[in-house]
């Protein structure tokens, strides 16, 4: 049987260290959302008949999409 820690040797708590990677996780995905927020508006800005706009388009959307993903995540596993 393998013993279970104390929680005197613990940096922090379980509760703590739950919030610590929830608020980064939601930190990063929103970060995420806004740089791709901005490019999808430089993207939509451009010409849109140029394939190379098409793809930043596309990725700017599924970025926004995969954030999304990272914040509704957070909000739905926080402790």
């Amino acid at each position: 049987m393998i013993p279970v820690p104390s929680n005197e040797h613990l940096i922090m708590s379980h509760r703590d260290f739950q919030w610590f990677v929830t608020l980064l996780t939601g930190g990063v995905a929103t970060w995420w959302v806004l740089v791709d927020t901005i490019r999808l508006r430089r993207a939509l800005r451009a010409d849109v008949r140029r394939g190379a706009v098409k793809d930043q388009i596309f990725g700017s959307i599924v970025g926004l999409v995969i954030g999304a993903i990272g914040i509704i995540g957070s909000y739905l596993g926080h402790p």
